[in-house]
């Protein structure tokens, strides 16, 4: 079974430099209600 696009995204987002900025800004424009919060994922797993 294949993991899913969000989860595929973030584990090539993590090699990057400030990956996990690049990420969750990412995930910020795809919800725009957290964009006012600007979050910081530091964890994505499966199943969660």
């Amino acid at each position: 079974m294949s993991k899913p696009f969000i989860l595929r995204s973030y584990e090539k987002t993590l090699n990057l430099p400030f990956g996990r900025q690049i990420f969750s800004t990412y995930a910020a424009r795809k919800a725009p209600y957290f964009k006012t919060i600007r979050p910081l994922v530091k964890t994505l797993e499966p199943g969660h």
